[in-house]
């Protein structure tokens, strides 16, 4: 993985390093616990800003972590 899916970047000059979703300083930990916690994908759009491609690109982010995480 390079650091971005798409719309989640990386870079160690915003939020610490964490992933977030691009243009942004929302973490893709925030739009993941969100979900986890209940709300759905139109509460979690019009809470942030952001678009349902945005919510599956960190949705994505967190699977590959994931997969990259079993492999090794």
């Amino acid at each position: 993985m390079d650091g971005k899916t798409n719309q989640i970047v990386v870079d160690s000059h915003i939020q610490h390093g964490q992933a977030v979703i691009k243009g942004t300083r929302l973490s893709v930990a925030v739009v993941i616990g969100s979900l986890a916690g209940g709300m759905t994908y139109e509460e979690v759009m019009h809470e942030y800003g952001i678009t349902h491609q945005q919510i599956l690109d960190a949705l994505a982010y967190c699977g590959e972590l994931l997969r990259m995480e079993q492999a090794s």
